[in-house]
C-alpha cells in the first residue's frame, strides 16, 4: 500500500483537492441553486419511491434511496453526495482515458492528471457535480462505458450502457453514439 501511494502521490493529491472542492461545495438543503432543477422532485420520489418524470430514472431513484437512509446531513445533502461521489468517478475515468489515448509514455501522467484537473475545477462541472440532479452520474456511466469499450472489455460496456439506460433512459443518447466515435478511432488507427 505504501508503495502505490508514493508511486501516485500526485493523483492522490489532485483527486482529494477535486474531493474536497467538490465536499466543501456541496448543497447542504434545497437552495437556491435548487429551485429550477429537479433536485426537489428527486428527493420526494426517491423518499416515497414515487416516478419523477414520466421516463423517470429508476435506478437513481433506488440508489438515492439508499443514500436517504444514511443517518447523518439532510436529505437533499444525502442525494447530493451521489453527485459528488459521481464527479470524483468522472474525473478518475477522464484521467484514465487520457492516458490510455497518450501511450503510456513518460508524459501520459501529466497529460491525464490535467485531463482530470480541467474538468474537477470547471465551473460547470463543480455546479452539476453538487447538487441534486442525475447529470453527473450519467456522465460517470458514460465515461465508463467509453473506457471499458476502449479497453475492449465489451461486457463491462454493455452493462455500463444498461446502468446508464437505467439511470435515465435519455442517456442512452450518449451512450450510442460514444460506441461509434470509439470504432471510427480505430478506424483512423490503424
Amino acid at each position: 500500500m505504501l508503495n502505490w501511494a508514493k508511486k501516485y502521490w500526485i493523483e492522490l493529491i489532485v483527486f482529494g483537492a477535486i474531493s474536497g472542492v467538490l465536499f466543501v461545495c456541496q448543497s447542504p438543503d434545497i437552495t437556491w441553486i435548487n429551485t429550477d432543477s429537479d433536485g426537489v422532485h428527486y428527493i420526494y420520489s426517491a423518499k416515497y419511491m414515487y416516478p419523477a418524470h414520466k421516463s423517470s430514472a429508476p435506478l437513481y431513484l433506488l440508489i438515492s434511496n439508499l443514500f436517504l437512509r444514511l443517518p447523518f446531513g439532510t436529505e437533499a445533502w444525502r442525494m447530493a453526495l451521489i453527485s459528488v461521489m459521481s464527479g470524483i468517478a468522472s474525473s478518475v475515468l477522464i484521467y484514465l482515458i487520457v492516458r490510455h489515448f497518450t501511450n503510456k509514455n513518460w508524459m501520459s501522467r501529466w497529460f491525464g492528471i490535467a485531463g482530470a484537473m480541467i474538468y474537477g475545477s470547471s465551473a460547470l462541472a463543480i455546479s452539476q457535480n453538487t447538487i441534486v440532479e442525475t447529470y453527473p452520474l450519467v456522465v460517470a456511466s458514460g465515461l465508463g462505458v467509453y473506457y471499458f469499450a476502449l479497453k475492449k472489455r465489451w461486457k463491462l460496456s454493455a452493462l455500463m450502457i444498461g446502468i446508464s439506460g437505467a439511470i435515465h433512459p435519455l442517456s442512452l443518447l450518449t451512450s450510442v453514439p460514444i460506441l461509434i466515435v470509439n470504432k471510427e478511432l480505430r478506424y483512423w488507427k490503424q
